[in-house]
């Protein structure tokens, strides 16, 4: 079971919705990850090319569950210390 704080971070995280494999092939020629925050198992981002390559129903059940585009963070905020720019050592 997943924490309620965990279950937020996700939601911030959604991009476009994908529903179709067009979409998801897009996705993938964009090197994109993808999601789906309903489903336990698919929570944790994932290629598009590799998610492009399981097999029908999952798909199917995917794109019914919602599978998202996956939105890094930019802007500094929820990145390791080390990553931020204008940190303590900066």
């Amino acid at each position: 079971m997943s924490s309620p704080s965990y279950l937020r971070y996700l939601e911030s995280r959604k991009g476009k919705q994908i529903k179709s494999l067009k979409g998801l092939a897009k996705a993938a020629e964009e090197k994109r990850s993808v999601f789906a925050p309903s489903m336990e198992w698919f929570r944790n981002p994932r290629p598009a090319a590799f998610v492009m390559h399981l097999q029908g129903p999952l798909l199917l059940h995917l794109f019914r569950s919602g599978m998202y585009v996956y939105k890094p963070c930019r802007d500094g905020f929820g990145k390791a210390p080390w990553n931020r720019k204008g940190g303590k050592d900066a």
